[in-house]
């Protein structure tokens, strides 16, 4: 008897590619963080900032968008991602002032 395509065989390469629960935790909070400084810089905008701090929501925008752009990748299973992400992580608690 013939062997079936590679196409009909098992799918146990495509089930290894399935992001875990862990990705998709991690990924997800990582999103709800960048949420989070999102609104975050829209409060601060109802305050008057002089000085250097005036540019704290501006970052707090490029940081939330960032965040939640690496948080979707972690979601897939993206390495790369999931190192940038805890990196911009540093950064961003840097700037809350941690």
């Amino acid at each position: 008897m013939d062997e079936p395509p590679s196409s009909l065989r098992s799918d146990d390469d495509l089930a290894a590619c399935t992001p875990t629960p862990l990705a998709r935790l991690s990924g997800g909070l990582a999103m709800i963080m960048g949420l989070f400084s999102l609104v975050q810089a829209v409060q601060l905008w109802t305050f008057v900032l002089r000085g250097w701090v005036a540019a704290v929501p501006y970052l707090l925008i490029v940081c939330g968008i960032a965040t939640i752009a690496l948080g979707l990748q972690v979601t897939r299973l993206r390495g790369a991602a999931a190192i940038a992400s805890s990196a911009l992580s540093a950064v961003m608690s840097l700037i809350y002032g941690g």
